[in-house]
């Protein structure tokens, strides 16, 4: 009977350690989110908070140890008002980043529905969201999704900006990173 109990704590607690045990994976529990930096890429990694991170409540942080380039990922809980508009958040961030102090000339370049990169996510349909805006003398590109995840109805944004060509640049691993985005169920 021990033996038994043994093996079903083992094979329980198995997807949780595995989860751990990938330094190329982070994994949020209470916020129901995973997201994969690129394996074997020495120039990507996952940062505590940092100077010029958009989002003080960002979960994860993946940046680019030499370019100017970061993905950030928000949770907000799930709504007991009902639910979420994620395009009403895109608009809200655009009028948030555009009154920040020290950003100048935020343009909202495109606004349209859009899945992320991969099909990160599950798939899920998101509200994107591409801007432009100048922090001191130096242009930024900005581009977001916001989308809800299927398995615990949170609102997420998953947030790319750096200097002016450092998407076109790093594109395919960042949409790598896009696509690796999972949403799973909050621990009750």
């Amino acid at each position: 009977m021990k033996l038994l109990c043994a093996v079903i704590a083992g094979v329980l607690l198995a997807p949780q350690q595995a989860k751990n045990a990938n330094p190329d994976l982070k994994y949020d529990e209470k916020a129901g989110i995973s997201v994969n930096k690129p394996p074997k890429n020495d120039e990507w990694d996952f940062k505590e908070k940092e100077n010029g991170a958009v989002w003080k409540e960002a979960r994860f942080l993946v940046s680019h140890k030499v370019d100017e380039l970061r993905v950030e990922i928000v949770q907000t809980p799930p709504s007991s008002q009902g639910g979420y508009d994620i395009a009403k958040q895109n608009e809200n961030d655009f009028t948030s980043i555009k009154g920040t102090t020290g950003i100048d000339d935020a343009k909202q370049v495109l606004v349209k529905n859009q899945k992320l990169p991969g099909n990160g996510a599950g798939g899920v349909q998101a509200s994107y969201m591409e801007m432009t805006y100048k922090r001191g003398d130096k242009p930024v590109e900005y581009r977001q999704w916001v989308f809800i995840g299927k398995e615990n109805q949170c609102l997420y944004k998953a947030a790319v900006h750096g200097d002016e060509g450092m998407y076109k640049k790093h594109q395919k691993v960042v949409d790598f990173i896009l696509s690796s985005i999972r949403t799973w169920k909050l621990p009750k």
